[in-house]
């Protein structure tokens, strides 16, 4: 049996899966967020670690005896996500400070003369949603990070790398490639933290954990008494892409939460392009595996955020949402900037707002605007790649109406998992070198062939031209 903990935006999930992909014990705790405004979001640090440790010792209790099947355990994290710590101790010396903050959007904004070289580097832009603008925003802000930070006790911690400690009792500092990407500091091509960009950002090395392989010895926890080895590491977008098995290129997963994820597969060929992010999805000692991929900020968050600014009580998924998502022609355009403008368009303070139409069904148009800013970045990777199918994940990916409304604008097939768990299935597949059985075809999977939708296409354009009119007027 594997052991894998997934750490998401909403809430930590754990599982055990036995050989096949069967599910023997799960626990899932909802995460804390804080939201002041729509540019700071944190997580409390001694919430998030209960989170962890109560699904892990659920778990635990649940399988009883059987915890000694166990073989491996593997740890998902929110890339991008990040806090400072005390080195000795492990005390968080900061707030966990979301992928989707940008507190420090002015201060990266300054480094946009060398936007160009960060992108050969990393693959990544220039992005205040990255680490090394919320580690610069602590390290100038907060007396207790920089008074460690002279002291010679700072850890700049990617949140996989702070669970990591504590998951192994202070076992080290350690990280994967893909959450140390997403820091902004580490070169794409190897293992290890750019001297140039640490020199650029001005960040000492010495505060950063050590880079190892997403499949690695990364130390041991304990469960119900048993030592279990932690030995792959990664972040959740990209486990998420192995739900179905070794990916192969030319399919594009789709991972709608808390923001939305679009990753198409490039297989060992890292391909670039301006608007998008070359992103690594996996790197252990024989292979690697990259994807071009596009972020949408605004997923569940902005379902959650337009919610609670007009008094409503979120649609669940079902007949009653389906319903409201019936017939959207006097609906109102959501140009949807929750949380700033991800790929293509890039734009970290756009105006959100609503357009026309009718009020009673602004929530309506949230969840169609989730579709249409997927299709932007779908268009721009068919300038590079050919797209053969979509795969759709995550907790808003159960909306039927979402994965129908993406299979007629991009006149693709679209499937789904019969597991609704994309991270957890994918790290299971890692984990277990394939012994869960995910590489096996979904028989219980559900299907959208497309269909001539003339009505969604017309509005997705009207859409576009809404999107267009108001960066034009930015420029």
């Amino acid at each position: 049996m594997w052991l894998c903990i997934d750490q998401g935006g909403h809430s930590t999930r754990v599982a055990a899966f036995a050989e096949g992909g069967r599910v023997l014990a799960h626990e899932t705790a909802a995460l804390g967020v804080s939201r002041r405004d729509r540019i700071h979001v944190e997580h409390d640090p001694r919430r998030l670690l209960e989170s962890v440790d109560h699904c892990v010792r659920a778990v635990g209790r649940q399988l009883g005896h059987d915890c000694k099947r166990l073989k491996a355990a593997g740890l998902a994290t929110q890339r991008s996500t990040l806090l400072c710590a005390s080195k000795a101790s492990g005390a968080a010396l900061s707030p966990i400070i979301s992928w989707q903050d940008r507190r420090g959007h002015e201060d990266i904004a300054r480094f946009g003369e060398h936007a160009a070289r960060i992108k050969e580097l990393t693959g990544l832009r220039l992005s205040p949603h990255y680490g090394v603008g919320k580690l610069r925003w602590c390290i100038r802000n907060l007396d207790a990070v920089s008074r460690h930070l002279t002291e010679g006790d700072l850890i700049g911690a990617p949140l996989a790398s702070y669970l990591l400690w504590h998951l192994t009792a202070g076992g080290g500092w350690r990280v994967d490639p893909v959450n140390a990407s997403r820091t902004l500091l580490m070169e794409e091509g190897g293992l290890r933290w750019s001297d140039e960009l640490l020199d650029l950002f001005g960040i000492p090395g010495s505060i950063l954990p050590v880079i190892r392989p997403c499949r690695s010895n990364f130390g041991s926890l304990e469960i119900e008494g048993q030592g279990v080895p932690i030995e792959v590491a990664t972040g959740d977008q990209a486990a998420a892409v192995f739900c179905s098995g070794t990916p192969e290129p030319g399919a594009a997963f789709i991972n709608i939460g808390t923001g939305a994820f679009i990753q198409a597969v490039t297989g060992s060929t890292l391909i670039r392009d301006d608007a998008l992010l070359s992103s690594i999805v996996w790197h252990d000692a024989s292979s690697r595996i990259y994807v071009l991929e596009g972020t949408v900020n605004g997923a569940a968050s902005a379902v959650d955020a337009v919610s609670a600014e007009l008094d409503l009580t979120p649609v669940p998924d079902g007949p009653q949402l389906d319903a409201l998502l019936e017939d959207m022609m006097d609906a109102p355009l959501f140009l949807n900037g929750v949380s700033g403008l991800g790929s293509p368009d890039w734009v970290a303070d756009f105006e959100t707002r609503f357009e026309g139409g009718d009020a009673r069904q602004q929530l309506a148009a949230v969840y169609e605007s989730i579709a249409f800013l997927i299709m932007r970045n779908l268009e721009r990777m068919r300038q590079r790649l050919d797209l053969k199918r979509l795969v759709v994940t995550g907790g808003l990916g159960r909306v039927d109406w979402l994965a129908q409304c993406l299979a007629d604008l991009s006149e693709l097939q679209v499937s789904r998992p019969a597991e609704a768990e994309a991270t957890t299935s994918g790290l299971a597949f890692l984990l277990s070198r394939g012994q869960t059985g995910a590489a096996r075809p979904d028989e219980d999977a559900s299907t959208f062939e497309p269909r001539k939708n003339e009505r969604c296409k017309r509005r997705y354009r009207r859409w576009t031209e809404a999107m267009e009119a108001q960066l034009e007027a930015r420029r």
